[in-house]
């Protein structure tokens, strides 16, 4: 008898392991894969290395997150204050 401690049948066969997280946004440069990644200056979402490295030579941006971006105080949010904390 599969009972497992709260006495529920557990015989069901559905064995699939750990909960899988659910999969992004579409890539935005191929639009095929779900995106894995995120560009830290622009932050287009891409789903290979391959991928990124079409969107900067397309674009020309260099992947870098600029540091010394101004953020006005209406527009400053928990997302920007962790950011700034990582970053220090």
């Amino acid at each position: 008898d599969a009972r497992d401690a709260s006495g529920d049948d557990d015989s069901s066969g559905d064995d699939e392991g750990p909960t899988k997280r659910a999969a992004g946004p579409p890539c935005a440069v191929c639009g095929e894969a779900a995106s894995k990644y995120r560009c830290p200056r622009c932050e287009l979402r891409t789903c290979s290395a391959t991928c990124v490295g079409a969107h900067k030579a397309a674009s020309g941006c260099s992947g870098k997150r600029d540091t010394a971006r101004y953020s006005s105080l209406p527009n400053f949010d928990d997302t920007q204050l962790l950011r700034d904390y990582r970053f220090l």
